[in-house]
């Protein structure tokens, strides 16, 4: 369950096995591919009105990380679908499909969004609109599973794949540097 406060409304978002065909609340399916699903119950309380929908999700989605707020409501990161929600009205105002790969955490910058996804980073606008995106050599995932793949500095955007290579990028997505953290000390063919 992911809880939060947010425009004064307490939000929870959780998963839960199926909707009840006995509810009035919408159902948003926003799962193309129709196999492998999650259903997901968004609650929104303010001043002792509660109001629920539902949302049809893909698999991988990361319910404790996929909820940001926007000015007049959420930002939600399903997997690989982008999703704006008004919480007055509780409707979807824009959805938008990013099918290059798994995407794991949005991360909030100035009225944008750092999307940060398996095999690319994004930068979207608040509409949801592409301002730039990013790939490396190999998964943005760190080989020993302890350390993170992606670290948001003040002035740069740091990651790390699954290769050892390194990245900097600057928020207009510039790569500032890269580089291969760890050389091998000996050939798999055996010195050859």
């Amino acid at each position: 369950m992911h809880t939060q406060k947010i425009h004064g409304y307490h939000i929870s978002l959780v998963q839960i096995s199926e909707k009840s065909d006995h509810t009035t609340e919408p159902l948003f399916d926003l799962d193309p591919s129709g196999c492998h699903r999650k259903t997901l119950s968004l609650t929104v309380e303010k001043d002792g009105c509660t109001r629920t929908c539902f949302f049809v999700v893909p698999c991988c989605t990361n319910v404790e990380a996929c909820m940001l707020p926007t000015e007049t409501g959420l930002f939600f990161l399903f997997d690989w679908v982008l999703c704006l929600v008004n919480l007055e009205t509780m409707t979807i105002e824009h959805v938008t499909l990013n099918p290059t790969g798994t995407m794991f955490t949005p991360y909030p910058y100035q009225q944008d969004f750092i999307l940060y996804g398996e095999v690319e980073i994004f930068r979207v606008r608040s509409d949801l609109s592409l301002v730039w995106s990013f790939s490396g050599w190999d998964i943005f995932v760190r080989p020993s599973g302890n350390e993170p793949a992606i670290v948001l500095k003040p002035d740069r955007i740091c990651l790390y794949d699954f290769s050892d290579h390194s990245y900097e990028l600057d928020y207009d997505g510039n790569l500032l540097s890269t580089s291969l953290l760890s050389v091998p000390t000996q050939s798999i063919l055996g010195g050859i």
